[in-house]
Formats: C-alpha cells, structure tokens, sequence
C-alpha cells in the first residue's frame, strides 16, 4: 500500500510518501506561510519523485482535517481531495490531535490530552488512549473549550491516574491552572499539575487525575499521520474524497461576525 499524507493545520507545511510494503518514509516540509498552496504542490511532486511513485500509484491520501489554523486546514484538505480525487486514491482524515497524540512512545494504559491554541482563553482539545493495537483512539470527541472547562470536561471521560498533556497549547493551560490555584479557585478534587520545559514531569496522584505536561509534544509528525492512514485502511475506515469534511470544531472570526450582522 502506498499512502502520501499532507499536514497543513499548525507551524508547518508538511508532506510525506509511506511505502507500507518496504517501509520507506520520504518527508519533506517547510514553516507556513501565505504562499503555503503554491509551495505545496511542488512539494508534494518533489516527495512523489523522490519516493520513485507516480501519481496515479497511490492507495491514500490522508490529511490533518483539523482542528487548527483556519486557513492551513481549507488549504490541506482542498489539496489533499483534489489530489485523491485525481489519481483515483482513497482518503483519510485524521484529527490534528491525535496526530499529537502519536508523536512520542507512551507507557503501556496512559491517556494523553492534546491540547491546541485557539481564541485567547480557549483551547481545542481531544483526549486518546492508546489500544493493544497500537491504534490511538479517542476516548471523547475532539472539543472547543475554555481553559477552565478542560477539567470538567474530562471528568466525563472517568478517568484516574495519568494524563499526558502534549500539543502547543500544553504550556498555556499548565499556566493558566497554575494562576487559578494560586488565586485559590477551587479545582478537581484529587487533581495535580507538573510542568518540565523540554520534558515529562510527574505530579502525585491522589485520589484522582495526574496531568503530564510534555512541553516536547507541540508538532504534528507527518510520519504519524502516514500511520494513522494506515490504521484506517485496514480498519476499513477511509472515504471517498467528496465525503472527507474540515474539523474546524468552532466557526471562524468571519462567520461569528456574519451572524452578528444577521441577527
């Protein structure tokens, strides 16, 4: 099987090519910008050629289908349908946070909450769990929230014991959970933070969750996405490519102030 994968849905714009029968990875990315579509065609023919595929040889073509910018998501997944569309191929798309989930090796029963920038105040979230499989499955379904309301929404998911927090916005909420306590607002009973720049750090359990802030989890790797694809080709879980829809979980700037001028 052979899987061309596209990221464009945070910092940077990347592509890659999975030979599943070999092995072989090909990577290629750049840092987002306003050119991103037309930089990323070239792209894409550059992974192409260099992966020794054609075209018309591909089985999928995956995406981040968000959340995330806005702009980079419509950009990927215009592409990524038109491409597939093309060559005949399937699709996948894949949450940009559970790509996040993916990006390091978790202990054996550990959640990872992956958390995404989004209005001030405000993070996209998605909790994942990692099966026996290997597969990272959603525990809840991926949301827009405020920073305060993380804690309570993940009461609903009845966990314990470790959370790893990962994503760009991890810092932010360990932060913005840190000011709270000292403020002395009342938080989770049983919660606890820990923050290591560059690394994982343990808080105590007692009684309820522990969060993990893993400030080394802030990129999408387009590896993982590949794997991700994977996993859904054998799960039989890809789409056509009309049937493949943006996560934005949220409306844009431009749409809220549409509806303001409606009402």
């Amino acid at each position: 099987m052979i899987v061309l994968g596209i990221d464009t849905a945070l910092e940077d714009v990347s592509v890659g090519l999975l030979l599943a029968g070999s092995g072989t990875v090909v990577e290629r990315s750049f840092p987002h910008q306003r050119d991103a579509l037309r930089r990323l065609t070239p792209l894409i023919r550059d992974v192409l050629r260099e992966g020794g595929v054609r075209p018309q040889d591909l089985d999928v073509v995956a995406c981040t289908r968000g959340p995330g910018s806005f702009t980079g998501i419509r950009v990927g997944v215009a592409a990524a349908r038109a491409l597939a569309d093309a060559c005949g191929a399937r699709m996948s798309g894949v949450s940009t946070l559970r790509a996040l989930c993916m990006a390091a090796e978790a202990d054996e029963g550990v959640a990872r909450l992956a958390l995404i920038r989004c209005r001030p105040g405000e993070v996209y979230a998605g909790l994942y769990r990692q099966q026996a499989s290997g597969v990272w499955e959603p525990v809840l379904p991926d949301a827009a929230l405020t920073v305060p309301a993380v804690e309570g929404w993940l009461s609903g998911a009845g966990l314990s014991g470790a959370v790893e927090v990962v994503g760009p916005a991890a810092e932010t909420a360990a932060a913005a959970r840190a000011a709270t306590d000292r403020v002395g607002a009342t938080s989770q009973p049983g919660s606890d933070i820990a923050l290591v720049n560059g690394g994982l750090a343990d808080a105590p359990v007692a009684g309820g969750l522990a969060f993990r802030i893993r400030t080394d989890i802030a990129r999408v790797r387009v590896r993982d996405l590949l794997q991700a694809a994977l996993h859904d080709a054998r799960s039989r879980r890809l789409l056509d490519p009309m049937d493949l829809i943006p996560e934005y979980l949220r409306p844009s700037q431009a749409e809220i102030r549409a509806s303001r001028r409606s009402d």
